[in-house]
């Protein structure tokens, strides 16, 4: 099992959650990791995760550098979900 905790999320990070299944899996000083977390929670943004292994899409995910304010994305994106990536972007107070 893997837990996974977002206690105090973004309007931002709860939509990219609540379209895509993006949920904070990692952070630290230089990033943050989001991945497609496969739960039955799509509608209520869960502050706690708790899943298999399996469920978290590793294949699928964003990385924001918080240095050099930039995004990674790895997987397919449409227009919604550059959306809410320039959304994120604005809530990290990057230009």
């Amino acid at each position: 099992m893997r837990k996974f905790e977002n206690l105090s999320p973004t309007a931002a990070e709860q939509e990219l959650f609540r379209y895509a299944g993006f949920y904070l899996i990692e952070r630290t000083d230089e990033m943050l990791r989001y991945a497609v977390v496969y739960t039955d929670e799509r509608g209520v943004f869960p502050t706690v995760v708790e899943v298999d292994d399996a469920a978290v899409d590793y294949h699928s995910a964003l990385i924001f550098y918080l240095s050099s304010e930039t995004v990674e994305g790895i997987g397919q994106f449409d227009g919604k979900l550059l959306g809410l990536l320039s959304e994120r972007t604005k809530e990290l107070g990057w230009k």
